[in-house]
């Protein structure tokens, strides 16, 4: 399968490819391949609610959509971010799944729905994985849940998640139809989860969708939770490979 990967929030395409690297060489290994792009919003340190530290500011910050709800005009518009997809779609579809997130697995959520109208030479998606996913709170984007989501979809949540609490992440895996749905909760915060246990569930899950045998509504791997533990410090890996990674 070919996915495309949608970033968190001050993330970017080349960070998203380093966070999620076990998940990227596990599904390479499997014979998948992700394409990971950049957001079009360009995020200063002014947009952001809270004091980013020196790292961040080294960042080139990116996003999908303002989240400033002062500013009806912009937030939540997903316009732009249609409009990156689309040429992603273009340059380099079509795509048989996403993977996003934190906002870029809320943007995956309604791009389920969206693709066929934004991209229609991309054939119908075929599977959506979301990490830290959430319902999109701008009122202009709610006319996407008014119907189940109905691509079967893995919700993978942190249940020490502070910034995607379980309880948010709840709100928009009820928003899929019971028999498209999966959760598979880790016992971490708010970030893509490498331990094996979780993405060996993550690729059982892949597995079963291109097998035909998902069946949806149910935890993807009930001992999951249990068997991993929080990650620890790696060592030092080349990243050179992943600078140019989204720019264009």
């Amino acid at each position: 399968m070919k996915f495309l990967c949608l970033h968190g929030y001050t993330q970017n395409a080349s960070l998203f490819a380093k966070k999620a690297s076990g998940l990227r060489k596990l599904l390479k290994k499997n014979g998948h391949e992700l394409v990971f792009i950049d957001g079009p919003v360009k995020i200063e340190p002014k947009d952001l609610p809270f004091e980013p530290s020196q790292e961040l500011l080294d960042t080139d910050m990116r996003g999908w959509f303002c989240i400033d709800s002062n500013d009806p005009e912009t937030y939540g518009n997903t316009a732009r971010a249609f409009e990156a997809v689309k040429a992603a779609v273009e340059a380099e579809g079509p795509f048989d799944g996403l993977i996003g997130f934190s906002q870029g697995a809320g943007l995956a959520a309604i791009l389920t729905k969206a693709l066929p109208q934004i991209a229609p030479s991309n054939p119908a998606l075929k599977i959506a994985i979301l990490y830290s996913a959430f319902r999109l709170e701008a009122p202009s984007a709610q006319h996407w849940y008014e119907t189940p989501f109905t691509t079967p979809t893995l919700h993978v949540m942190g249940t020490l998640d502070t910034v995607v609490p379980e309880e948010r992440g709840m709100i928009l895996y009820n928003c899929w139809a019971p028999n498209a749905r999966q959760v598979l909760k880790h016992p971490g915060g708010h970030y893509t989860p490498s331990q094996k246990p979780i993405l060996q569930a993550v690729l059982a899950f892949v597995n079963d969708v291109i097998e035909g045998k998902y069946g949806g509504d149910a935890e993807a791997d009930a001992n999951a939770e249990t068997e991993a533990k929080p990650e620890q410090g790696k060592g030092k890996e080349d990243w050179s490979e992943f600078d140019n990674i989204g720019k264009n």
